[in-house]
């Protein structure tokens, strides 16, 4: 073969290689220096990078509770959104369904009349104003709180009626004296009592009435008050009484009306507690009064004047006196009697026992011998003039109503104690 020349000297060569060498060790500090660096670069880019998660997840976790409240309101506006619609559907299809149904001018003022009212009191509205009792409640009454000046005038009035029954006041109580009386069931005898020469008022009713309230006597109070309503009729002519006849103070000296069987023994069975605090304890000693309604028996006797044969004094000729001025207040084609409805408890003349109104203005409660059920005597401004005979057979005994036409009176009885 044919010889080359030789280019490079051995010393260069071995230099070269020598080069190369330490060249190839740099090579590999470098490389070993570099994964070393970027390992702790991964390291640390790691370690951010976790750290940086976990703070996020944190903060999603806190944020999650943080908006949870919002998400439950959004939750309900989502709902109440959604019944609003409903409700709102509804109205419309309720409108519709009005239009459809439409009543006319006179079904409206029909179903207007109907609407129940209940009367106002002026002094601390005892009396509420409902202008269409709710189908969920069943009493005409809230049970109402006094104010202090309420009370004490309440207190004044009571001190005054404890006052006049305690002294038997002759312009409150009239005494009748024992005797006897001939009835279709034979004589009958009658002690000695006192009766009210009027009719229970307003103003006295209510005085009982505000007393309840006073004690908390709820269950009383709601069973003794009146039903207001009772001036409705078929005309709506006196519907305007309904709100003012029971609670307006030009009416005091009226007449209770609409009282109930209930209402009337509540009264009388405070009237005769409340007294005891005024009795004096050595006016009768082994006797005590007890207020009550009176007997067929006894009401006969008062209005017949003691008589012992009863007087049939409603004829055509007993309706007026000399003077021509009507007796009594009964019902009339006109008002000729001197009133419209009821009149005041002291109007007309009284009788030869000074009692007043004992026919006409009001038929009166009494107890019907021998099984004291609750009857009328004397008839009252809606009565013909049948019903004011003494001796009247009420048709209606043991069934009493509430009525504008029905009141009572008291009498007060001697009891042993």
């Amino acid at each position: 073969a044919k010889v080359e020349p030789v280019h490079t000297s051995f010393e260069e060569t071995r230099k070269n290689f020598t080069s190369s060498i330490h060249s190839g060790v740099d090579l590999s500090k470098k490389s070993k220096l570099f994964n070393l660096k970027n390992g702790i670069m991964i390291t640390l880019i790691s370690a951010i990078a976790i750290a940086t998660i976990v703070q996020v997840n944190q903060n999603q976790v806190i944020s999650d509770k943080e908006i949870e409240p919002l998400k439950q309101f959004n939750q309900r506006n989502e709902a109440l959104s959604e019944n609003t619609i409903t409700m709102k559907n509804s109205s419309m299809e309720s409108t519709e369904d009005e239009l459809k149904n439409e009543t006319s001018p006179q079904e409206k003022t029909i179903e207007k009349s109907k609407e129940k009212k209940v009367s106002t009191f002026k002094e601390g509205d005892l009396f509420s104003v409902n202008k269409k009792e709710e189908p969920e409640y069943k009493t005409v009454y809230r049970f109402p709180v006094l104010t202090p000046k309420e009370e004490i005038e309440n207190q004044k009035r009571k001190r005054r009626m404890m006052k006049n029954l305690v002294k038997f006041n002759k312009k409150e109580y009239s005494f009748i004296p024992s005797g006897s009386l001939v009835t279709e069931n034979g004589e009958k005898s009658i002690q000695s009592f006192y009766i009210g020469v009027a009719e229970v008022t307003n103003i006295q009713y209510r005085t009982f009435l505000m007393d309840l309230v006073q004690k908390g006597e709820k269950e009383k109070y709601n069973a003794a008050s009146p039903k207001l309503d009772v001036w409705s009729n078929e005309d709506n002519e006196n519907e305007p009484l309904n709100e003012v006849y029971f609670s307006h103070p030009a009416y005091d000296d009226y007449p209770v009306v609409g009282v109930s069987q209930k209402g009337v023994e509540l009264y009388c069975e405070w009237l005769t507690q409340e007294v005891i605090a005024y009795y004096p304890k050595n006016r009768y000693e082994d006797t005590w009064i007890k207020v009550r309604i009176p007997t067929d028996v006894e009401w006969m006797y008062v209005a017949n004047e003691g008589g012992g044969e009863i007087k049939h004094q409603w004829s055509s000729e007993g309706l007026r006196n000399e003077a021509g001025c009507y007796l009594a207040n009964y019902k009339q084609m006109k008002s000729e009697d001197g009133a419209v409805y009821t009149a005041k408890t002291k109007t007309y003349n009284p009788n030869e026992f000074g009692v007043y109104n004992i026919f006409g203005n009001v038929a009166e409660l009494v107890y019907y011998l021998p099984n004291n059920s609750m009857g009328v005597k004397g008839g009252g401004w809606q009565s013909n003039i049948d019903d004011l005979d003494i001796d009247f057979d009420d048709p209606n005994k043991g069934n009493v109503k509430p009525s504008s036409n029905v009141g009572f009176r008291v009498v007060i009885s001697f009891v042993k104690k």
